[in-house]
This record gives C-alpha cells, sequence and structure tokens, in this order.
C-alpha cells in the first residue's frame, strides 16, 4: 500500500535541490568533456556540456511537483484558514458556530489559534442543548501568519527562483 511521504521530508529535499541548483547556476558549473568517465569499466564521453542543469532542473521540478502536491495542496495554512472561516457564521458583531460537545469548542478553538487566526475577544455557551462558540473581530492575516505562509511556501519559492535562473543560463 502507498504511504504518503513525510511531510518533513519533503520539504527539507525540496529545499535541498533548490538550493544545490541554484548554486551550481550561478557557479556556472560544466562538465569537463576532454575525459571520458568510466562506469562499470567502460568509457562513457558526455557531448552535452549542460547535463548538470538539464538533470537539476529535472529533479528540482519534480520535487517542487511533489511538495505542492503533498503539502501546499492540502496542508497549507491559508487552506486551513479557509476552511475555519467557512465553517463560521456571522450574525452581527460576532461569527459564530455549532458545536455538538465541549470537547469539540475546545478542539475547534485549538485548531483556530493554531492556524494562525487573530481576534479580539472568544468565548463559548450551551444554547438549546448545543455548543455555540463565537469570536468577536477574527483578522484572517496578520505579520505572524505572513511569515508562516512565507516559511510553508519557501521551497516552492526557492525552486521556482532556481529553475528560471538555471533555464537562464543554459538557454
Amino acid at each position: 500500500m502507498y504511504e504518503k511521504p513525510d511531510p518533513s521530508k519533503l520539504r527539507n529535499s525540496t529545499l535541498v535541490a533548490g538550493v544545490i541548483l541554484m548554486a551550481t547556476s550561478f557557479a556556472q558549473v560544466t562538465l569537463d568533456t576532454s575525459k571520458p568517465i568510466s562506469f562499470l569499466g567502460l568509457p562513457l564521453i558526455i557531448q552535452n556540456q549542460s547535463l548538470i542543469s538539464y538533470s537539476l532542473i529535472g529533479i528540482s521540478l519534480y520535487y517542487l511537483f511533489r511538495y505542492w502536491f503533498y503539502s501546499m495542496r492540502i496542508r497549507s495554512t491559508w487552506h486551513a484558514r479557509s476552511a475555519i472561516f467557512s465553517e463560521l457564521t456571522r450574525t452581527d458583531d460576532r461569527f459564530l458556530m455549532e458545536l455538538a460537545t465541549r470537547d469539540d469548542v475546545i478542539d475547534r478553538l485549538a485548531r483556530i489559534v493554531h492556524s494562525g487566526i487573530k481576534f479580539d475577544d472568544v468565548g463559548s455557551y450551551l444554547k438549546d442543548k448545543k455548543w455555540e462558540l463565537w469570536i468577536i473581530n477574527p483578522r484572517k492575516y496578520s505579520f505572524t501568519t505572513f511569515l508562516r505562509d512565507i516559511d510553508f511556501a519557501a521551497p516552492a519559492i526557492l525552486n521556482i527562483v532556481a529553475i528560471v535562473i538555471a533555464v537562464l543560463n543554459v538557454v
């Protein structure tokens, strides 16, 4: 059975691929084609000087796609914030959410705080055998959430910049 990759390992490998591509692009690393390379006792002659750049661009694209598919598409902080705001109902100056138990209220409040949503006041009360969580003036974005979003998107941003620089160097 196929398992999804570990997000932290995927993030690290995506960052490493981007850093290696960017470093080799800035240094303009090329292969020395004057001497053959021996592989299993057979001399191989490399004809294409840009082989390293093409290979690293391919690797970087592969890791960029995997990071987007397994992390950014599903686990992004902005996705979590929009999901929370879609569950809230606005009434007057408050945002309300009906929940079944007090434990649901605590879990949902923890998700709200962890996603980086800032608010002026929060509370809950029991009404008609259901719990209502209310939030006053929730803000989807703040400086802290902006920094978290930049940190989360850093592997993708780094790889896109590295790919553009590498393509400009190869062409």
